[in-house]
């Protein structure tokens, strides 16, 4: 597996990264649909492509940042290689980006062990609004934790599917158990839907903590909008 984080000097907030991501769109192309994982042709949008986002936009320390792997990694790579980022625009001004940290992983190959690895994971939103009413419908709160438990498993499997060499099948099943929830709140992010304001679209945003038999990268994003800097994976120290 193959990583690759840019960090800008671009300072902007978490409700900005929407404006960030279609800046960055603009540079790259639509025709690159790696960067915004949609599909174009005779230069009409078309459905979403169901796929682990291989490049991400986030924040960084308060500033923009992008995250690729694998295929993502060297379609980032080509335009900062051609320096297209000097060209960068932003809310109609011209601001090119400068790199001011950068961190590359090439030798990481996530698998399933035999052992236990535990993980924090940061504005976590697991459920779109048919999953919601799927969670208030359960009674005890066991039955709630084993819904996102089960939602977690869906998330690994599903990068699984993108990272080269890598393929889940149930033989290979994955176990993950949560240990616990620090935060519980509600996730205000900008979309194309909501035109320029900002609206709470998902009434639970989790930070949290599970072991899984799971070997995973830090800096992955697991969950809805992870392509938006949304459930950020960390290691924690046993």
């Amino acid at each position: 597996m193959h990583t690759l984080q840019h960090t800008f000097q671009l300072k902007i907030k978490p409700q900005q990264i929407y404006d960030f991501r279609g800046a960055i769109i603009d540079l790259a192309g639509p025709e690159n649909d790696l960067f915004h994982n949609r599909e174009f042709k005779n230069g009409i949008w078309g459905n979403p492509i169901e796929r682990y986002p291989k490049i991400q936009y986030r924040v960084d320390d308060g500033c923009a940042s992008i995250w690729a792997m694998d295929e993502g990694v060297k379609a980032l790579k080509k335009i900062m290689r051609k320096g297209m980022i000097a060209n960068f625009e932003m809310y109609g001004t011209e601001t090119p980006l400068q790199t001011i940290k950068e961190k590359e992983n090439k030798g990481f190959q996530p698998a399933v062990t035999k052992d236990w690895h535990y993980y924090n994971l940061k504005h976590f939103i697991p459920m779109n609004t048919k999953k919601f009413e799927e969670y208030k419908s359960l009674i005890t709160y066991k039955e709630k934790i084993a819904l996102i438990e089960k939602i977690i498993v869906d998330e690994i499997l599903l990068l699984s599917y993108a990272v080269t060499d890598w393929n889940l099948t149930k033989k290979q099943w994955v176990k993950v158990e949560i240990i616990d929830i620090f935060q519980k709140t509600a996730a205000r992010l900008k979309t194309k839907k909501n035109n320029g304001d900002f609206f709470t679209a998902h009434p639970n945003s989790y930070y949290l903590q599970f072991r899984t038999n799971a070997l995973l990268p830090a800096g992955i994003a697991l969950g809805r909008h992870k392509a938006y800097g949304y459930g950020i994976l960390e290691t924690k120290d046993e």
